[in-house]
């Protein structure tokens, strides 16, 4: 199954985006150290907070809620249990570097809810024989490669430029063969983007990507649209790549980015 995450902390339309289709909604706790990393880019610095949670965990009836916190830091216990105590069904990590900040973080929420730890930093990633390992052996909802985080720390131009990375492909390869379930990036809208929402989707499902989050721009291109239709294309991609000759797609994908890592 393929699962769709969106960034929201309103209530009423986070029931919206459940009602449309979306799997996850996904409010965002993290500040530590992201104005610093991505200030100067166009990306979602989120302004959400605790009392988000209990809003919008009253109103879904479908959807999880996930909500990432900060990167490990001298308040995290207090930080997890707040999350815990207002309902999160799964927390996110972002930052973390090796298998033993996950360990960490796994003594603190004690498998009282899921976690879904954020890949978004080269050495976490070049680790992922251990991740594998890890994940198997602990309350793991699986793991999600942010791929904003990561192009900026190997000095790339283009967000998704990050994929064509080794150590990305061993990493995706290596979830994929023990039966990890992992996200990737993000998408916009089917019709949409420089690089086309249709041909990333269809390389998602090559690699074997269960979860991807739905950009700002979907959002904002959406909102006007009958936003069930919009989501369900999305899914319709995914699903009908089966069919897709995703041999050729992944070269136009390289390609794609490729020439326009070239121009950013």
């Amino acid at each position: 199954m393929f699962e769709l995450m969106l960034i929201d902390n309103n209530p009423e339309s986070a029931c919206m985006w459940e009602a449309a289709g979306v799997d996850i909604i996904f409010i965002d706790l993290e500040t530590k150290g992201k104005l610093r990393r991505q200030g100067h880019l166009d990306t979602v610095i989120s302004r959400h907070s605790y009392s988000d949670i209990n809003s919008v965990k009253a109103k879904l009836t479908r959807s999880k809620l996930l909500v990432r916190i900060n990167p490990l830091h001298s308040s995290s216990l207090d930080e997890v249990e707040e999350v815990i105590d207002r309902g999160a069904d799964i927390i996110m990590l972002p930052m973390f570097s090796s298998v033993e900040d996950l360990a960490e973080f796994a003594e603190i929420v004690k498998g009282r809810v899921a976690s879904y730890p954020l890949v978004e930093t080269p050495s976490a990633l070049s680790d992922f024989r251990r991740l594998s390992d890890w994940a198997l052996c602990n309350h793991v909802e699986g793991y999600h490669i942010g791929l904003n985080d990561l192009h900026l720390a190997k000095g790339l131009s283009f967000m998704f430029e990050a994929m064509l990375d080794t150590d990305f492909k061993k990493a995706v390869c290596s979830f994929k063969q023990k039966g990890i379930r992992f996200g990737v990036g993000g998408v916009g809208r089917v019709g949409s983007g420089i690089l086309p929402a249709e041909v990333i989707l269809k390389e998602y499902y090559r690699l074997g990507c269960c979860r991807t989050i739905l950009s700002r721009s979907f959002k904002e291109e959406v909102f006007s649209c009958d936003i069930t239709r919009e989501v369900m294309r999305i899914k319709a991609v995914y699903e009908n790549s089966a069919t897709s000759d995703l041999n050729a797609n992944q070269k136009l994908f390289n390609t794609l980015v490729r020439n326009i890592s070239k121009t950013q």
